[in-house]
């Protein structure tokens, strides 16, 4: 009796542990995908509009302001193109800096990192997609729940 007590103890003690374990990959058609967050904390950040489906896309622009921390920008468009081009093979993504996000002809993926966000969100206005974070943590957060959302996971 005491043996079975101290089992269940063990198994809870373990179950809690685990629980408290971020969880930074996930598996999706035989691949693994990276992330450098907890993907339940992501889970959290709003998408605001429809995300294309993008295996009907062929090229997509991640586009850009330059600000003091352009540093947060090419970490999360080194995200996006890791993951994506894993489950896209055949997607060209290129980037480009802009003046401003007023974009035509194309699909862009937009990133607003802390210095000119308002907001940690995912939001789809026509055709560019724009994630931004308040903080660059939040930032990474949004781009880990853009690719989660886009692959309806």
């Amino acid at each position: 009796m005491l043996f079975l007590f101290v089992c269940a103890i063990i198994v809870s003690l373990l179950y809690f542990y685990l629980q408290k374990q971020p969880i930074t990959t996930i598996k999706y058609n035989n691949t693994i995908l990276v992330f450098r967050v907890d993907i339940r904390q992501a889970r959290q950040i709003p998408v605001y509009g429809s995300l294309p489906d993008f295996s009907n896309i062929s090229n997509v622009t991640i586009v850009y302001v330059n600000t003091s921390d352009l540093q947060y920008v090419a970490l999360q468009s080194f995200m996006i193109t890791f993951n994506l081009k894993r489950i896209y093979r055949n997607l060209s993504i290129s980037a480009q800096e802009v003046n401003d996000f007023i974009l035509e002809n194309g699909t862009f993926i937009a990133i607003l990192p802390p210095s000119i966000a308002n907001e940690s969100a995912v939001r789809v206005l026509d055709n560019t997609i724009f994630i931004s974070g308040k903080t660059s943590y939040e930032l990474d957060l949004a781009t880990t729940k853009f690719i989660l959302a886009l692959l309806n996971i």
